[in-house]
């Protein structure tokens, strides 16, 4: 006999021989649920049938999802009647911007991560929603820097100064030592200051004010290690090289250094 699941759909073969005489209740191995068994030899799944399982399914719209009917999908989380509403609002040209995640299914405008689950979206999806910043716009940015780094530098060295010279008074403040100590110091702070700010938030002051941001090349978030990687040991390549590494970025296509190139970052207009 034909045993058929009203819940899911699903259909077997079962031979009357192994189904108890006083059965009346089976359990489907698909979806888990329990129906009502009804033995009926040859039986095969009527037409009705058929068409109320059809109608009580649904695909969601966002992820593609086959599911029970209901008002939001127990896939993705959507509500249908909102999403619709979005769609309507969002006008032709930038419905075919859209981009998908290829994580979650989610379709939204172009951007770096998934509104919905957070994952980085393929290159070619950065491209469409952001262009690479150009040498010109990177300098000023740069220029922007170094003021502050400057700034920063003679400020927290005046504060050391005077911190050595209150707990040493028998310090000699024009001492070879000193001036190394002082030196050094400078040179850590404007380590840090790039460090810090590109690997936390892939924006330093300078880029900040000119709506630049450096994400790895995937388009995921920076990291303290890669922005160390770029900032240290990346921009030392490219100043060894006579600055040609910084010049890469007027010829290169995605407008990458080659400090970019040493830690697979690139710096985008956002």
């Amino acid at each position: 006999m034909t045993i058929i699941c009203p819940h899911c759909g699903f259909s077997a073969e079962v031979s009357s021989e192994h189904i108890p005489d006083n059965a009346t209740e089976a359990t489907c191995p698909r979806c888990k649920a329990s129906f009502a068994l009804q033995q009926q030899a040859g039986a095969s799944p009527p037409v009705k049938a058929d068409v109320q399982t059809a109608a009580a399914e649904v695909t969601c719209p966002a992820c593609g999802h086959l599911q029970p009917a209901g008002s939001c999908c127990i896939a993705c989380g959507i509500d249908y009647a909102k999403w619709r509403l979005r769609q309507e609002q969002v006008g032709e040209s930038a419905r075919e911007a859209q981009i998908t995640c290829p994580f979650c299914g989610n379709t939204q405008q172009p951007a770096s991560f998934c509104q919905r689950c957070g994952g980085a979206l393929p290159t070619s999806a950065i491209s469409t929603s952001a262009a690479y910043a150009g040498f010109w716009i990177r300098a000023a940015a740069a220029s922007i820097d170094s003021i502050a780094v400057w700034i920063l530098q003679i400020i927290l060295t005046i504060v050391l100064g005077a911190m050595a010279g209150l707990l040493t008074s028998d310090m000699d403040g024009d001492s070879i030592a000193s001036v190394v100590i002082l030196a050094l110091f400078s040179s850590v702070v404007g380590i840090a200051y790039y460090v810090v700010f590109t690997g936390s938030c892939g924006q330093t002051p300078g880029k900040m004010l000119l709506h630049l941001k450096v994400v790895r090349s995937d388009g995921s978030a920076m990291t303290y290690g890669r922005a160390a990687l770029r900032e240290i040991l990346g921009k030392f390549v490219s100043g060894i090289t006579l600055g040609v590494g910084y010049l890469m970025v007027v010829f290169d296509a995605r407008k990458q250094g080659l400090h970019d190139k040493i830690a697979d970052t690139c710096v985008l207009r956002v």
